[in-house]
């Protein structure tokens, strides 16, 4: 069921909040906290560590396209916050309670919307182009998942690089999105395996990653990939993209 009702007939990047969307927010909220609270002589708990690290980029890369613009750069910042296994406690937890704060107050603001299937937009002449989604975070999955299947696009969705891999082998597709972080195996070392494939040397492979990795992943000029889509991006900046590398074509005269 979608956790995602993306308004006027999909041209809008309006995005309408699910009972089970607020849940998750809340769920990655709660691993943060439970973080912080391990906290001891300014060190993480190693696996509360990593985990509050992961739900802090998940938030800032979701929360800006729900509308909680602030919360999202909130988000961002505490996950910085949370690189290093050691952290300045009373920094990071002011940071926690203003990002909490600015949930609640986005959560008042956005009315909940059943969790509906909303009425597909009439696909474009040039649809059905197949899409492979590559996204373990499920509030972002759902979110590219409904904006692509609005414009007429096949999307199919697996959880980590290693499934990427497996199924674009096996099946023909017209354009990949990695998302960087993932498990198993993450975005880059995805990218190097689809294009040992022979028939996926061509096929455009646009890698999703979050703003406080951009220059490290522009530094690195990751070979294979074709593009980047750096979070948050609006729901316009995912579809023009997408657009582009299906139709490279359709902009020249």
């Amino acid at each position: 069921m979608p956790v995602y009702d993306i308004q006027s007939g999909g041209q809008s990047s309006q995005v309408s909040l699910t009972a089970a969307s607020r849940a998750e927010v809340r769920e990655r909220l709660a691993t943060i906290g439970r973080a912080l609270r391990s906290v001891r002589q300014g060190a993480l708990d190693d696996v509360y560590g990593m985990e509050a690290r992961r739900a802090a980029h998940k938030l800032a890369g979701s929360l800006d396209i729900l509308g909680m613009t602030r919360a999202g750069e909130l988000a961002g910042e505490l996950e910085s916050l949370l690189q290093n296994g050691t952290v300045q406690g009373s920094r990071a937890r002011a940071a926690f309670a203003d990002l909490r704060s600015e949930v609640e107050r986005g959560f008042l603001a956005k009315p909940t919307v059943p969790a509906e299937p909303a009425v597909p937009a009439t696909p474009s002449t040039e649809a059905m182009a197949r899409i492979l989604l590559a996204e373990d975070d499920d509030i972002m999955a759902r979110m590219i998942e409904a904006a692509l299947s609005r414009q007429g696009y096949e999307v199919i969705r697996v959880v980590d690089g290693a499934e990427a891999v497996s199924l674009a082998a096996a099946r023909p597709f017209d354009l990949i999105l990695l998302d960087l972080q993932m498990p198993v195996m993450d975005g880059d070392d995805a990218c190097l395996a689809l294009r040992n494939h022979p028939h996926l040397t061509d096929v455009p492979i646009l890698l999703l990653t979050a703003q406080s990795n951009q220059q490290q992943v522009r530094e690195r000029s990751l070979p294979g990939v074709t593009d980047y889509l750096i979070k948050p991006f609006g729901l316009a900046d995912l579809r023009s993209r997408v657009q582009r590398w299906l139709h490279p074509d359709a902009g020249r005269a």
